[in-house]
């Protein structure tokens, strides 16, 4: 029996005037044993600013991917000194560990923590 799929289809929203909007993906390789994140900003005409992939020697889990893709982009965006972003990711479980506030020490957690340092 062939199942049937869903699939949800999101529009990009703008980000308000004079922000930009910083997309994060990740990826990951068995074969190479490797985690890779995408990470693209654009302005609120949805005009490419800038990108950056990143690679890392390991396979992570689903969960620590994605907040490596976020703390990845965090610590780049801050880097360059860019302070105006409105973040995306495809993790809830992520996005509400960043929001937290309560006291976990879980494995995101503790990266959103040395984030905030």
């Amino acid at each position: 029996m062939i199942g049937t799929s869903t699939f949800v289809a999101f529009v990009w929203q703008r980000p308000l005037l004079g922000r930009y909007k910083c997309n994060i993906d990740v990826a990951f390789s068995s074969h190479f044993n490797r985690t890779g994140i995408g990470i693209c900003a654009r302005d609120s005409e949805g005009t490419f600013v800038l990108a950056k992939v990143v690679t890392y020697r390991y396979r992570y889990s689903v969960d620590v991917r994605e907040a490596l893709g976020l703390y990845t982009a965090l610590y780049w965006l801050s880097d360059m000194q860019f302070d105006n972003f409105d973040f995306e990711t495809d993790s809830k479980l992520t996005c509400d560990a960043f929001h937290a506030t309560r006291d976990d020490y879980s494995e995101l957690n503790v990266l959103f923590l040395h984030v905030a340092l």
